[in-house]
């Protein structure tokens, strides 16, 4: 077997983060065989080009954080720092890429179905179909990411990332207050979808406004 060229890891991410996200994955050159500081989802290693890296059609959000070196179809890495960069991927309803080609060093993370907005500051509905760039839901605060994370090896940069989500995790709750999102979201397939804000806000004692602003986001 040829030596390997690349390692792409899913890795499991802390307890208070777990119904929420499913994995942080990364993909990096393979100089030596590193042991994961973590327990591993998946684990692949590429040792012949061409890569591929195929989008399904899903319901999931994702984070991905390109850190300025990229794997070309002959297998070989070249720096690049104008691939420093992140984005936010939405929901796909229909498959992305499928084909094989230069696939750049990234670190991300994999949120649960319906799982992302508390991280977000733009409604999951408005993310299908798109791709968007961390600056434009983290402000100033996503466009340096790339910079900070490309600096790091793979252990730091999943801990800096798990320490990102966590305080932003704390201060969707903070301002979702007492409202119980989940259980409404019960309630609302229990009925099939036949319920209208109105009662909604009526069983949960707040009012219409707060139930859209805390269920659906941002417009």
């Amino acid at each position: 077997m040829l030596d390997p060229i690349a390692r792409y890891r899913e890795f499991v991410p802390c307890k208070a983060l777990q119904a929420d996200v499913y994995s942080f994955f990364s993909f990096v050159p393979e100089p030596a065989p590193v042991r994961p500081h973590r327990p591993l989802r998946r684990e692949i290693m590429f040792g012949a080009a061409p890569l591929c890296a195929p989008q399904f059609a899903d319901g999931h959000v994702s984070l991905s954080f390109e850190l300025g070196q990229t794997c070309d179809v002959d297998g070989r890495w070249y720096v690049d720092s104008r691939l420093l960069r992140g984005t936010v991927i939405g929901p796909l309803s229909a498959v992305g890429r499928t084909q094989g080609g230069d696939l750049p060093e990234t670190i991300g993370v994999f949120f649960r179905p319906g799982r992302a907005a508390p991280f977000l500051r733009v409604s999951i509905s408005d993310l299908t179909d798109r791709i968007i760039a961390i600056d434009a839901v983290w402000g100033t605060a996503g466009s340096r990411l790339p910079n900070e994370l490309c600096e790091l090896d793979e252990a730091a940069r999943i801990d800096v990332l798990e320490s990102v989500l966590l305080a932003r995790l704390g201060r969707g709750r903070q301002r979702a207050g007492a409202l119980d999102v989940e259980g409404l979201a019960a309630s609302v397939v229990r009925r099939q979808g036949r319920v209208t804000v109105d009662a909604m806000a009526r069983v949960a004692g707040v009012s219409r406004q707060h139930v859209i602003g805390n269920t659906f986001g941002p417009r």
